[in-house]
């Protein structure tokens, strides 16, 4: 039999860490902003255990072995996320133009001649 103790940290509290960042559109698009890995593969990563809490949260006799992970997950990643990490990551900004910018005006009007000049043709 697998020692409950080593089971809860090895796979029920991954699990539940990766689920709850996998299942929040907020976590999900910081850590996928801020993965090294790639987006392709934390995507990967994160719908591969997604699938898997359910079943962990309704196994009663894991739940009275481990106590309630998904919940220390939640609570972790909201305290995470105000400290401007995910999942260990320190979250980095958001690539593009900000929209206060001096650019986004004239990146507007280049968009706006494109499309304008395509229907124009037409």
């Amino acid at each position: 039999m697998i020692c409950p103790g080593l089971y809860c940290q090895k796979n029920y509290a991954k699990v539940a860490n990766l689920s709850t960042v996998a299942l929040n559109s907020t976590y999900r698009a910081a850590f996928l902003r801020s993965a090294p890995m790639g987006t392709f593969t934390s995507i990967n990563i994160l719908d591969t255990e997604k699938p898997k809490i359910m079943a962990m949260m309704m196994d009663a006799q894991l739940n009275q072995a481990c106590g309630n992970l998904t919940q220390i997950a939640i609570d972790g990643a909201a305290a995470n996320l105000t400290a401007g990490t995910v999942l260990g990551l320190p979250i980095l900004e958001a690539p593009g133009v900000d929209v206060g910018n001096a650019a986004m005006p004239i990146v507007t009007i280049a968009i706006f001649m494109m499309m304008g000049g395509t229907w124009l043709c037409l």
